[in-house]
């Protein structure tokens, strides 16, 4: 999770088992906001990860870019880093 100032909220990636279509289970990464003020949760579906994060995961916010930076990658493979905007 990392706090996004210019939206005043925390941006939360949750593991979800998805079944698939052979019915082998596979994980996404669903994309959640929180607001502290309100005490209110929001998905935001278009931000679902096409991939689980498990807890090999490090997520900070970059002020200078204002991007949210993730840096993911399993044992034995490469390490991966992802920019992702929040825009409300």
């Amino acid at each position: 999770m990392a706090f996004v100032p210019e939206i005043g909220r925390t941006v939360v990636l949750v593991d979800r088992a998805m079944e698939s279509a052979e019915k082998a289970s596979k994980a996404v990464a669903e994309t959640w906001l929180y607001d502290v003020a309100a005490d209110r949760w929001t998905q935001l579906p278009e931000a679902t990860l096409p991939f689980g994060c498990g807890m090999n995961y490090n997520m900070v916010y970059d002020s200078h870019h204002k991007c949210l930076l993730l840096v993911t990658g399993d044992y034995g493979q490469p390490t991966a880093v992802w920019a992702m905007r929040v825009q409300l």
